[in-house]
């Protein structure tokens, strides 16, 4: 009897303490869970950068270039200018229609929690759940990441437009097709800020240089403003870590940055660079300058071209050019130099509605040009690395140009800047100025078709020295352009940004240095014109240019309102790798151009009259 009371009571109490502990728990008897967890990420993307402190500048106003229409037609501007010689001291994203290797049952929007796993660096396992991004749900409901690679050559190229992203990578896969059911495909998955998945992408894989794999894939829906991880895969089973990438605000208040001729050897930078990288290289010298890029609020580069040094193809020098984990998170939008002229240059860039994506174009001036739309600015780039023998085969790359333009203005309206990247500056002031082929790109029409098309602003190269033109418009009874008060162009001509070389201004009034470029490096070229460039005296071509020195600005070309002046010591006063910064507000944009020495070079800005 006594055993049974007991029973009882310790039944009693068991039945009062379930019931007492099952009254703490939410209904579910669940225990809680924190679903605002941090993945672990760092958000490099968010982080503010601050601008070269320049301490020194001085002022003047002068008319220059316009901003376009809604038809693209100029109107005028005004600019006012500071220069120094360098003496001186989430959201969803669109689905892809393609097939990413899920089954279409569970290639579906979900916004219940995947389980986001990440091995490669340091990043630990965390449960990511989100209720205000759309998250794909694998069939499994949680993502499987392989082994974490790193991709070969991994770059980013604007899209067709900033909803836009365009990628471009190599691998040694060893089937190259999207069908393919093991190594060749091409995937690329999304995250928003806090890790949460998507979407994933499916590209296009074909066989490339060296038998390697070139992969190409566009991200659409990208929404302005906002931060995003993503990786890559070439096989759906194995991924590569992820990398940041931020899309700019919306509208027209942004920043963007412009190089040239990188030109990346094997080798060391130029002897009278100073200071020089450590090492002193020209990899080296090209990662300082993106890592000063990235320190800005840049949200691309704009190039003018040779972004390699070898006419033939060199796999180590795209790999060095690559290099930078800049270019992971800033697209770069190339343009064809005559040092990028072998047709593999079409492998290693995922340009957006290129006109002829064939390699062997590269040769003709047909292949590799292409335009795109970055918020209130129309880009439209140009082959001009390609050296016309004659005045026919230029036309025949300006019949290709004028296309391009046509239809990057028939394709977008309500621009308000029609800006032309491309390499050979036709108002050069340096070793290039009186080269044949400039004289047959400008007779075929180049700078009649910049005018009549209405663009603001041409970027250019080649020559490794900055110039920046007058406002400059195509008069059609002379046969040249004349500096203009209200409609035309500024040309803008910019010099390496790795230290690879540099060029004298004026080199001809030295007489050693012209017998030395006549004989030299430049000999091969199709003979000087005697019709280029147009001075100041209306005197014209290399004869007349060799009496130009700094100290005659009255025999200057005719274009030419600031350049990096040489010095009575030193031919070469700009030999640090530099860069530019165009900070667009609207219809006004401030540009800046800088030394790796934080030194400035030049500086202007650009807006219509009257605001």
């Amino acid at each position: 009897m006594k055993y049974k009371c007991w029973c009882v009571f310790f039944a009693s109490l068991l039945i009062f303490a379930c019931n007492n502990g099952n009254n703490n728990n939410p209904p579910g008897g669940g225990a809680l869970e924190d679903s605002s967890s941090s993945d672990g990420y760092e958000d490099l993307s968010s982080s503010s950068a601050s601008e070269p402190n320049i301490g020194f500048s001085s002022s003047s106003a002068i008319a220059v270039p316009s901003s376009s229409s809604d038809s693209g037609v100029s109107s005028s501007l005004e600019i006012s200018s500071s220069s120094s010689d360098s003496d001186s001291s989430s959201s969803s994203v669109n689905a892809s229609s393609s097939s990413n290797g899920m089954s279409s049952s569970s290639n579906v929007m979900s916004s219940s929690a995947n389980n986001v796993s990440s091995s490669s660096r340091g990043v630990s396992s965390n449960s990511v759940s989100s209720s205000s991004a759309n998250v794909i749900a694998g069939s499994s409901g949680s993502l499987s990441y392989g082994t974490r690679f790193t991709p070969e050559m991994l770059g980013l190229t604007p899209g067709a437009t900033t909803a836009n992203l365009n990628l471009n990578w190599i691998s040694t896969s060893a089937n190259c097709s999207s069908t393919s059911t093991d190594d060749g495909k091409t995937l690329v998955r999304i995250f928003n800020a806090s890790g949460s998945l998507v979407n994933v992408f499916t590209g296009t894989a074909a066989k490339g240089p060296s038998g390697k794999c070139v992969h190409k894939a566009t991200i659409t829906g990208l929404t302005p403003a906002t931060s995003y991880k993503y990786s890559v895969s070439n096989n759906d089973k194995d991924w590569s870590n992820d990398y940041n990438y931020k899309t700019p605000p919306s509208g027209s208040v942004f920043t963007f940055a412009v190089i040239t001729d990188p030109q990346i050897t094997d080798g060391a930078q130029d002897n009278n660079t100073k200071p020089k990288a450590s090492p002193s290289t020209t990899a080296q010298g090209w990662a300082d300058v993106v890592k000063k890029i990235t320190e800005t609020e840049a949200t691309f580069i704009v190039s003018a071209g040779d972004q390699v040094d070898s006419y033939t193809y060199s796999p180590s020098q795209y790999t060095k050019f690559f290099a930078p984990e800049g270019l992971r998170s800033l697209p770069f939008a190339p343009v064809v130099g005559n040092h990028d002229g072998h047709q593999e240059y079409m492998h290693h860039f995922n340009m957006p509605n290129v006109s002829n994506s064939s390699g062997y174009g590269i040769y003709t001036g047909v292949a590799g040009n292409y335009y795109y739309l970055y918020n209130n600015i129309l880009f439209v780039a140009f082959n001009t690395g390609y050296a016309p023998k004659d005045l026919a085969a230029a036309k025949t790359s300006m019949a290709e140009y004028e296309k391009v333009i046509k239809a990057a203005k028939a394709a977008h309206s309500g621009y308000d800047w029609l800006i032309v990247q491309h390499h050979k500056s036709t108002t050069s002031i340096s070793s290039h100025a009186c080269d044949m082929e400039i004289q047959h790109y400008i007779d075929a029409g180049f700078e009649k078709l910049i005018t009549d098309e209405g663009v603001d602003i041409v970027i250019s190269g080649h020559d490794h020295i900055h110039v920046r033109s007058h406002l400059m418009k195509w008069d059609n009874t002379k046969k040249y352009s004349v500096r203009s008060t209200d409609k035309g162009t500024i040309y803008l001509t910019f010099t390496t940004a790795s230290g690879v070389k540099f060029y004298p201004p004026f080199p001809f009034s030295n007489s050693t240095m012209y017998d030395a470029i006549v004989n030299g490096e430049f000999a091969a070229t199709a003979g000087y014109s005697e019709e280029h460039p147009v001075l100041v005296d209306l005197t014209r071509g290399l004869q007349a240019f060799r009496k130009t020195t700094s100290d005659t600005k009255d025999k200057w070309p005719l274009s030419t309102d600031f350049c990096v002046a040489a010095t009575r010591t030193n031919y070469l006063p700009n030999y640090t790798p530099n860069y530019t910064i165009f900070k667009v507000n609207g219809k006004t944009i401030n540009a800046t151009t800088y030394t790796t020495e934080n030194v400035k070079v030049d500086e202007f800005t650009l807006t219509p009259k009257g605001r």
